[in-house]
């Protein structure tokens, strides 16, 4: 049934779900099954009031409430809100962007993503990752060399400067080679294991460890007379083995021997 807009002295037919007509300020009623996207904050239970609860359970939980590392950056429904979820605070938790991701494709059921694409290719100096990196290496693969970009973003030849600007480039590389397509390839090469570790975890990619033994890294460094290296491939391996004895190799690891140096 048609209704006449109710503006005084109006005959123009009123807008489906409203009172008044288009020209008087009238808006059609959003059918049954658009998107809660093109909703309000207000009205997808995202007001005031939750923007001032979120703003606390960030206070109260300064980091990640799932990996422990990350500052938080977001609330997460700890039991989601389509399944029944609600915004008491035993609900909420503050979480970075990174692992609110996954949670959230966890809770919906899909499986994510896995970057066989990605490698990121570690281990002490002298051990042969370049040699093993740039021979396969194709034309639109991207190559990101860590311990290069670090020195090289170094204010201070001692290397103890600001290191903000090589974490910021290497946060950018990191999300561009998740968004390569499945035949391009990204290449990430550094030498500090732990950090590789912790980029697997971040990307979904592949482990490479180069390991051609300590004893060989330590000739090449003495031959270079780099007792600074020298330092770092004792460090390196000790840091290795007590990752390994610990947690074992991480799944899918690969590992490489026998390089030139590099």
């Amino acid at each position: 049934m048609k209704i006449f807009c109710s503006h005084a002295g109006c005959s123009n037919i009123a807008l489906a779900g409203c009172r008044v007509c288009e020209k008087h300020g009238g808006k059609t009623a959003m059918p049954d099954g658009v998107s809660k996207k093109k909703l309000s904050a207000h009205k997808r239970g995202y007001g005031i009031v939750w923007r001032r609860l979120r703003k606390m359970v960030l206070a109260e939980e300064p980091f990640c409430n799932v990996c422990s590392k990350n500052p938080s950056e977001e609330v997460d429904h700890i039991i989601p809100k389509f399944k029944g979820g609600t915004n008491e605070r035993e609900n909420l938790q503050g979480i970075c962007k990174e692992c609110h991701l996954k949670k959230t494709i966890e809770d919906a059921g899909k499986a994510p993503r896995c970057h066989d694409n990605i490698r990121i290719v570690t281990g002490a100096p002298f051990s042969g990752k370049r040699s093993y990196v740039y021979p396969q290496v194709h034309e639109r693969d991207i190559v990101f060399d860590w311990d290069k970009i670090m020195k090289a973003t170094q204010p201070s030849m001692s290397g103890k400067g600001d290191i903000s600007l090589g974490m910021a480039l290497r946060d950018s590389f990191m999300a561009h080679a998740k968004k390569l397509n499945e035949n391009r390839r990204a290449w990430i090469m550094l030498t500090d294991f732990a950090a590789a570790n912790d980029m697997c975890d971040v990307t979904k990619g592949t482990l490479v460890v180069v390991d051609r033994g300590q004893d060989v890294a330590l000739n090449a460094a003495h031959k270079d007379s780099n007792r600074v290296l020298e330092a770092v491939i004792n460090s390196w391996y000790a840091n290795y083995n007590a990752y390994v004895r610990r947690y074992g190799e991480r799944e899918g690891q690969i590992n490489i021997g026998e390089l030139i140096n590099g």
